[in-house]
């Protein structure tokens, strides 16, 4: 349910996006699974560096999820082209 959230509020509200739910629903979600491949991967990474705090290994990974979401989202889902 909260992917399905998430995917109304981006297009609607953050990326403002006319584009047919059809080319975007799938992209949405394959970004998705790309942007949490890339934040279980920043965090297992920080995980095996000596002395990193966990937090600062979570922080880490959030963020590096966060940023890959929007551009990839803002590239690759919501973007003008086809």
């Amino acid at each position: 349910m909260g992917i399905g959230i998430g995917y109304e509020l981006n297009r609607r509200w953050t990326f403002d996006s006319s584009r047919s739910v059809l080319i975007t629903a799938p992209r949405y979600l394959l970004v998705f699974v790309v942007s949490y491949a890339i934040n279980v991967s920043v965090l297992a990474a920080a995980l095996r560096w000596p002395g990193i705090p966990l937090m600062a290994a979570q922080a880490a990974a959030i963020a590096a999820y966060s940023l890959a979401f929007y551009f990839l989202c803002r590239l690759v889902v919501f973007t003008d082209r086809s």
